[in-house]
């Protein structure tokens, strides 16, 4: 567990809204998770920091970049996934096991138009599932080097029509029913 938390830190280095998004998503996790009954929502939540770890393979110009990216400049950052896989699999620990498949699956999509493996639906772990919803929901209610936050209500409706082709249809049920429920507020974050 401590090598995870530190390895996360690690990437704060690079960018603090990288640590408040890490901490902040693996709470969201952790929270959808539970909600939906999932029998190891606890070890999704210590393994969702984990997500992005792979982004240590791409360089800050393009991390840190302002406005959008060119297409050849997205095709780096979709390396990641398959870059944090790599990092962390092979391990006889459960929860980097668990850390292994979300930062290998959080951007596929239940339709299979994701990355970097084209996972259908049941094809993607539940892990990874339950992970692109918070992913997607912090990324887009707050501010990022490359576009504005926008509110809780815009995101859930922009969210809502991919509801069936980004995201699993029962687990999106779940996130919305939190999200009205105001159960996905930011949590206290320490500093590191």
């Amino acid at each position: 567990m401590e090598t995870l938390e530190r390895l996360s830190a690690a990437l704060e280095f690079r960018d603090v809204d990288t640590g408040g998004h890490i901490r902040r998503m693996a709470v969201f996790a952790g929270a959808i998770a539970r909600a939906a009954k999932i029998p190891n929502a606890d070890l999704i939540e210590l393994a969702a920091p984990m997500h992005d770890v792979g982004k240590f393979r791409v360089p800050d110009g393009l991390l840190l970049k302002p406005g959008p990216l060119a297409p050849e400049e997205f095709a780096v950052i979709k390396l990641h996934p398959k870059a944090g896989y790599d990092i962390l699999y092979g391990s006889r620990a459960e929860l980097v096991q668990v850390a292994a498949d979300i930062a290998y699956t959080h951007h596929e999509r239940v339709d299979g138009t994701g990355y970097p493996q084209q996972l259908h639906a049941e094809q993607i772990p539940i892990c990874g599932r339950v992970c692109a919803l918070a992913d997607v929901w912090d990324a887009l209610t707050h501010e990022r080097v490359y576009k504005p936050a926008i509110s809780g209500p815009k995101a859930l409706a922009m969210m809502r029509k991919d509801r069936g082709s980004h995201f699993d249809a029962q687990l999106f049920d779940v996130f919305e029913k939190l999200a009205y429920g105001g159960e996905l507020e930011d949590p206290p974050l320490e500093t590191p």
